[in-house]
Formats: C-alpha cells, structure tokens, sequence
C-alpha cells in the first residue's frame, strides 16, 4: 500500500465516512457456505452517499495477463490526498475435467476416456472474479463488514484435514482401490486401441521404451497410462 505525502484531511474524512455509513444488507447466499454476504451492488448502494457527502471517491483498476487477474483500489479525497492499495490477484488458472471419444482410423467408436487439463479463465469468468475482488478489496479498506464473520472457519475446515489415525489404514485402502481401479481402465483402453490399429504386443513394448521408457505398461503409473494412451491414438 502507498499514499500521499500527507492524508491527514483524507483521515478526517474517512472518520466521518466511517461514523455516518451502515452496514450493507447481506443480500446474497453463498452456496458452497451457506454464509450471508452483500453483494458488489449493494455495496455500492449503501456507500455512495457517504463518500460523496465526505469529499471520497473511489477509482478501482482491473487488469491481468496470462498469468493473474487482479484489482488494485485507489481511495482518493477532493483535497488531492490518496491511499492506494496493493494489488489483490489470483492466478489465471484453472482445472477442466474433458471427456474425449477414442475413434480408429476407420472411424469406429472404441471407447471413451475422461482426463482433466489446466486452462486460463473465460472472460465470463474472468467478470465474476473481478467483481469478486472488487467487493473484497473495497470492502476491506473502508472497514465494511460486507461477509458473516466465522471466525474463519470454513476457511479451515476446506484448507486443513484433521489427521485420522482411526481411518488411516481405510483411506489407504480406499485410496489403492481407486487406483487399481483407474489402472485397470487405462490398460484396457490401451488394450482396445492396440487391437484396433493391430499393435502387436512385440511393438506395444517398443512404442512404450521409446516413449516413456517403460519396458511394459505395468510398469507405467496413472498419469504415464494416460500419456501412452495419447501416444497410441495419434499412431
């Protein structure tokens, strides 16, 4: 954060702000919460009258790239006194699930496999999220309690797992199922494409080695499965 020379005005005024504003309905639920919180609109509604009555304007600059989205709030005061706050970002990043038909070069049907890949956000994301950071950005510097406070702990309960020595063994085993599980899938995907582009197994092993470096599919983790299996449609 960096400021004017001096805001002692600027000061004064956010007092008096701070005296006169109220707090914004929470007019909105969060779903994945179930906690109230007054959206960016209200926000607006409710300290509007405030700041003009104080001599506050507010600018907000949203900006990003390839890498981050973010907003950087400027509170400035008509006797030309400012505070601006550091940037507030995210990375502009985010995880798709896909579902993809594998077709044969005769165009047959073999099966159909789910992966996942990382993209940038859309620009209908991209609006959500800046409204996002706005609301949050502005509210934090003019001290408007905009959220039901829980003392964090939605925060913690989806950021820390409580370690379980009780279910320990069962979330290992759980854990191994689902792999075994997703392994035997992947060869079997692998198994239906061999036999549709009539890979010998002799070749199977060479196209793995070259590739991977991997002497036989038992041998390939999950993630190397599903590489192979890309390797394989493009034959």
């Amino acid at each position: 954060m960096n400021m004017s020379e001096n805001i002692s005005d600027l000061a004064i005024a956010l007092s008096k702000f701070q005296g006169e504003v109220s707090n914004p309905i929470k007019n909105l639920i969060n779903p994945a919460y179930k906690s109230k919180y007054a959206d960016f609109t209200q926000i607006m509604k409710t300290i509007k009258i405030p700041l003009f009555n104080n001599g506050i304007s507010v600018i907000q600059n949203c900006g990003g790239d390839e890498k981050e989205i973010y907003v950087q709030t400027l509170i400035l005061h008509n006797s030309g006194q400012y505070i601006k706050s550091d940037k507030l970002s995210i990375v502009n990043k985010k995880e798709v699930l896909y579902t993809e038909k594998i077709i044969n070069k005769n165009g047959k049907y073999i099966n159909m496999i789910n992966g996942k890949e990382i993209v940038m956000y859309t620009i209908q994301d991209i609006g959500g999220i800046l409204t996002y950071l706005k609301r949050y950005q502005l509210s934090t510097m003019l001290a408007i309690p905009s959220d039901d406070d829980d003392d964090g702990n939605n925060v913690i309960k989806d950021q820390v797992q409580e370690y379980d020595y009780k279910n320990h063994n069962k979330q290992n085993e759980k854990q191994n199922d689902d792999q075994t599980t997703a392994t035997k899938a992947y060869l079997s995907i692998i198994s239906r494409i061999a036999d549709a582009k009539k890979i010998d197994k002799e070749n199977l092993i060479i196209l793995s080695e070259k590739t991977l470096g991997k002497k036989s599919t038992k041998e390939m983790s999950t993630n190397e499965l599903q590489k192979f299996i890309e390797v394989l449609k493009g034959e």
